[in-house]
């Protein structure tokens, strides 16, 4: 059985919380506001990458950073929007 939640520490998942970040979709699923499911594992993943290359000193693709960024700001803007 696949779990509905996103796969987030309790610490990162409450913090997202505070922030108004993370919603639940139509079928029931966390996501974060203002992205599908599939977009959330994918930012979610970004996030993640992000944290690694920052760490290792790596740099990492264009295509991911581009798809990072414009994720990030689909998410953004809709957070923002629910906060008012």
């Amino acid at each position: 059985m696949t779990s509905k939640r996103l796969a987030l520490s309790e610490m990162a998942r409450a913090y997202l919380e505070e922030m108004r970040a993370l919603g639940i979709d139509d079928r029931g699923y966390e996501v974060f506001v203002g992205l599908s499911r599939e977009e959330s594992k994918r930012y979610h993943w970004h996030q993640d990458q992000w944290i690694l290359a920052h760490l290792s000193g790596k740099p990492r693709p264009r295509a991911e950073i581009d798809e990072h960024v414009a994720l990030r700001e689909k998410h953004e803007i809709a957070r923002l929007q629910c906060l008012g």
